[in-house]
């Protein structure tokens, strides 16, 4: 069954994501005033204090900015749901040993939010992409991919999205072992290749400078990280060249557009066989 890969426009869950992190931001503000207010019922002491209320200070930092670009804040997304998570976690572990146990029902929920959030930041993604060969993290790896190896100086015919769209179309025919070598080099893009340049985040949470300045090092390097250039380089020259679109771009017509090949038989040639001549030897 054909479906399509990619969805333009904000999905519904992108736009619940959106108003949630919006209304989760001002719940974190309006809780740390009401929280410090009444300091006593929430906080054992005023070390706890301080670093809760910081704690959620950010965590509503994090939240409204997240919140004001749901497909452009990647990065800001990922740091507002572990950042909140890890508060609600926190609180909950504080509030065990200080026995709150007010405070338990507190970071419990703000664990469970933490998870629900996740959970339909994963279904965007999944309602925009529906990739066919690559899990959607690897195809997500794929597209930053294709951004940071392709430069065009603005002249690029093919977005980042649809290159990485040609490159998983044309796994469809692969066979497994390929493939799994393919997501273990995105496994190690994605995770260890960021360590390169002390960037304790994934690949795909970079910037587009730093993604290329990563390349480029890894270009230069030797060996393991050196293979994994070569297999960059020909993922994206496949998925880009490898679609009419680049192919167009470069000057290249397919054999059977060309003026040449109109009328032209493309049936293999049959030789007569040089050793059974007329039944015999």
């Amino acid at each position: 069954m054909e479906y399509p890969m990619r969805v333009y426009g904000y999905n519904i869950f992108e736009e619940y994501l959106s108003q949630l992190f919006n209304i989760v931001s001002w719940v974190c503000l309006i809780f740390l005033i009401i929280a410090g207010l009444l300091n006593n019922i929430f906080y054992p002491n005023a070390v706890m204090l301080g670093i809760f209320t910081t704690a959620l200070f950010f965590c509503f930092l994090l939240m409204s900015l997240a919140s004001s670009g749901i497909r452009q804040n990647r990065a800001i997304i990922d740091s507002a749901l572990f950042y909140f998570f890890l508060t609600g976690f926190a609180w909950t572990v504080t509030a065990i040993i200080y026995s709150f146990w007010t405070n338990i029902i507190v970071g419990l929920v703000t664990v469970l939010i933490a998870l629900l959030l996740r959970m339909l930041r994963q279904q965007s993604l999944k309602a925009r992409f529906k990739p066919r060969s690559f899990s959607l993290r690897q195809f997500e790896t794929l597209i930053q991919i294709s951004d940071a190896m392709i430069d065009g100086d603005g002249k690029e015919v093919l977005s980042p999205i649809e290159t990485a769209i040609s490159i998983d179309h044309m796994f469809r025919n692969v066979s497994a072992k390929t493939i799994a070598e393919i997501k273990t080099v995105l496994l190690l893009v994605e995770w260890l290749l960021p360590l390169l340049l002390f960037r304790p985040f994934p690949f795909t949470d970079l910037g587009t400078n730093e993604r290329r300045a990563l390349v480029e090092k890894v270009i230069k390097s030797k060996g393991i990280f050196r293979d994994v250039a070569k297999v960059l380089k020909l993922l994206t020259c496949a998925g880009y060249y490898g679609n009419l679109k680049g192919m167009a771009q470069v000057g290249y017509i397919p054999f059977d557009n060309r003026e040449r090949s109109k009328g032209v038989s493309q049936e293999p040639y049959k030789y007569k066989d040089p050793i059974f001549k007329d039944g015999n030897i």
